[in-house]
């Protein structure tokens, strides 16, 4: 199905090329590439194969040079993301306590302030917007991590609007004059840690109304999604998890209101802990990524490939 034809359309509509059709959703690319609902689904599946994956290797990497993907610290999980994090991409990370997530989070609010750091000096700009539900933003950990890449941490700290935000209710307003924000301080990164944290709150609270609020979070969804296509930002969603009893699964855990997620986002990274300050970061759900795996460290200078240290 993916041949000349298919790839003369494709220009014709003003996508940039097949790569893109992994951020549309069927009706998306039905509209776009008037196709039937089954010709969309045999194309998704085409899209998913390991050979067409494999002859999109060159033009993935072209994007790659293009799109500019933010650096984790990290070579092993830059190669397994095809670059790194790419803008106009949501990212959603779960895994157990002391895994990483964080670590990550911090680790590219402060990677972005060296890859724009010129703009910085220039206009002492907002370049992340990091909403964070469960008090985890620790500025100690931004110096420490700015130090060890020569930046000054004062000014990498200026450069993160970090809200704190305590319940759903106030989840909810922000997000009423969320867009506001990324268009008067066009930030370029938008992290949340967590997602899940005051719906997981709210959905053990007998007293609250179940639908409303699931509405209320499927909302938020949305507005994520659309806000990242719309401003092109590299978008990192933090999720808690709950024990996975499936027999079928081979992880011990799941993220919570996976039902949800799985209907909303595309690139899901399970992180897990391997032992001491080693960590693994394993793609296991992607519109355009292969399932794979890596290993990490996180170090006193953040984030970075695991190697193995000599006592001698």
């Amino acid at each position: 199905m993916i041949n000349k034809n298919l790839k003369k359309k494709i220009k014709n509509t003003n996508l940039s090329n097949i790569n893109t059709l992994y951020h549309l959703n069927n009706a998306e690319i039905q509209k776009f590439l008037y196709l039937t609902p089954e010709s969309t689904m045999q194309l998704k599946k085409e899209i998913s194969t390991g050979n067409q994956i494999l002859w999109l290797k060159e033009d993935i990497e072209k994007i790659s040079k293009k799109s500019n993907p933010l650096s984790s610290g990290s070579t092993n999980i830059d190669t397994i993301l095809n670059g790194g994090f790419f803008p106009g991409v949501v990212y959603f990370i779960f895994g157990e306590f002391t895994t990483g997530k964080t670590q990550l989070c911090l680790q590219l609010a402060t990677n972005i302030a060296q890859k724009f750091n010129e703009q910085l000096i220039k206009k002492n700009q907002y370049l992340t917007l990091f909403l964070d539900t469960e008090n985890n933003f620790k500025p100690e950990r931004i110096n420490q991590l700015s130090t060890s890449l020569n930046l000054e941490p004062k000014r990498v700290l200026k450069s993160i609007n970090v809200l704190n935000i305590i319940g759903s209710t106030a989840l909810n307003v922000t997000f009423e004059k969320i867009e506001d924000l990324i268009k008067t301080y066009d930030h370029k990164l938008f992290i949340i840690d967590s997602l899940t944290n005051h719906f997981r709150a709210d959905q053990n609270n007998e007293s609250m109304n179940q639908i409303t609020q699931t509405k209320k979070f499927l909302k938020i969804i949305k507005k994520i999604n659309d806000l990242t296509k719309k401003y092109n930002l590299i978008s990192i969603l933090i999720g808690q998890v709950s024990p996975n009893f499936s027999k079928e699964s081979f992880f011990p855990v799941k993220p919570f209101a996976v039902r949800l997620l799985n209907h909303s986002f595309s690139e899901f990274i399970f992180f897990s802990y391997v032992g001491e300050n080693k960590r693994s970061a394993h793609i296991i759900n992607s519109d355009f990524l292969p399932e794979r795996k890596t290993i990490f460290m996180i170090s006193e200078e953040g984030i970075r490939d695991y190697h193995l240290i000599s006592k001698n």
